[in-house]
């Protein structure tokens, strides 16, 4: 007889109203991933470090801080390589 494992998860839910702060913040972080995308397509890049060189100092130049470019880089390195693969 084959046996099956089933996991329980638990979920809460939490109310939670972002100030405006953060929402600018998303934003800016969705067009910097927009951006990073566009050029990615444009260029054919799907690799994280090609990409980087593509567009990391022209992101600094625009005053982000390193850690949101880099990380926009990787979220749109990951949608560069789903869209790739479809």
């Amino acid at each position: 007889m084959e046996t099956e494992t089933v996991k329980a998860v638990k979920t809460i839910t939490i109310l939670f109203q972002p100030n405006n702060d953060i929402v600018r913040l998303l934003e800016t972080f969705r067009d910097i991933v927009n951006y990073c995308v566009q050029v990615g397509l444009e260029k054919g890049v799907t690799s994280r470090f090609k990409l980087s060189n593509i567009v990391y100092h022209k992101l600094i130049e625009y005053g982000y801080h390193s850690w949101y470019a880099l990380s926009a880089i990787e979220t749109a390195t990951t949608i560069l390589k789903k869209l790739s693969e479809s």
